[in-house]
């Protein structure tokens, strides 16, 4: 991709104006005007887990089957750590995980580069390549947070599939079963 179009349609063809146009573009849709008045929240119920969500440390299991859902032959997130190296590292892996998610669990604070992702531009197959419009944005996680994603995944995933509309069933069949 050399060019780009502005949200004005002029064309870019600097590397460092396309980039800046991309963020512009991908920032998009987060950007919204906060709520116009208050929201009715008196007769708003808190829904109960029945059971219970999980909310004890994450056990070394946990971690070992989370690391084996993990998709290899991936571009790697901001971290820099492939799947493959993650898989590879046997029970030392699977320990320091459980040392770093643990420190997550106990603080609440999770890792900068685990909070951000590569936004990236995949083309649609149709349309000008010059407007953004005709792109996907794929964002691309670090691995390890895909760890602790899973863990929690596993944990709410039949809380999920009970609040589930009858045409959002068929997601199990895409992935979201873990059993």
């Amino acid at each position: 991709m050399n060019s780009v179009r502005t949200a004005d349609g002029w064309l870019m063809s600097r590397a460092c104006e396309y980039k800046v146009r991309w963020a512009e573009y991908f920032e998009q849709p987060y950007v919204a005007d906060p709520p116009s008045g208050e929201l009715p929240l008196a007769d708003v119920q808190p829904l109960t887990a029945v059971p219970p969500i999980d909310k004890a440390m994450p056990s070394l299991d946990e971690i070992k089957k989370a690391i084996v859902r993990l998709k290899s032959g991936r571009v790697v997130g901001i971290c820099d750590i492939p799947a493959e190296l993650i898989k590879a590292g046997g029970k030392a892996m699977i320990r320091g995980l459980h040392a770093v998610i643990e420190a997550i669990w106990q603080s609440g604070i999770i890792p900068p580069d685990w909070t951000d992702g590569l936004a990236t531009p995949v083309w649609k197959g149709k349309g000008n390549q010059c407007d953004c419009s005709n792109y996907w944005s794929i964002t691309v996680l670090s691995e390890p947070n895909k760890v602790l994603a899973h863990i929690l995944l596993m944990r709410i995933q039949d809380h999920l599939l009970m609040f589930q509309r009858n045409n959002q069933l068929d997601s199990r069949s895409r992935g979201l079963a873990y059993h």
